[in-house]
Parts: structure tokens; C-alpha cells; sequence
């Protein structure tokens, strides 16, 4: 798949947002909105500790991701 140049993401948003923003007003927008949002929690928390891991591995020091955690 090519890459959109920079120069032309204004374009694309010209004719996407409108779009979007006709197509969240349905209602089985709504409702596929609600089955994704349904799974998002459990995904970030997977993703947390996926990451987690990652920073443990690396073995720097990460004091604000610390005070951010609690």
C-alpha cells in the first residue's frame, strides 16, 4: 500500500471527517462502537503489561512511568 504524502493529508481530511461524522450519527455506529469499546479495557491492560515488561528488560531507570503506575 503507498504512503499518502504529507502535502495531501489535508485533502483526505477534507472528504474523511464529514464522512465520519455522518456515519458515527447511525445507530449501528453505535453499536459496533459499544462491542469494540468492550474489549478495549482487557486490551489495555494486556498492553500495559506487555510494555511493562519491555521497560523491565531494558533496565533503565523510569521514575516518572514509576509515579504514573502508583
Amino acid at each position: 500500500m503507498d504512503k499518502v504524502p504529507p502535502e495531501e493529508y489535508f485533502d483526505l481530511c477534507v472528504v474523511l471527517v464529514p464522512l465520519l461524522q455522518r456515519v458515527l450519527k447511525i445507530k449501528i455506529a453505535d453499536i459496533g462502537m459499544a462491542l469494540h469499546l468492550k474489549n478495549a479495557r482487557e486490551e489495555m491492560d494486556q498492553l500495559t503489561k506487555e510494555f511493562m515488561v519491555l521497560v523491565e528488560q531494558a533496565g533503565i531507570e523510569t521514575s516518572v512511568l514509576d509515579v504514573l503506575r502508583g
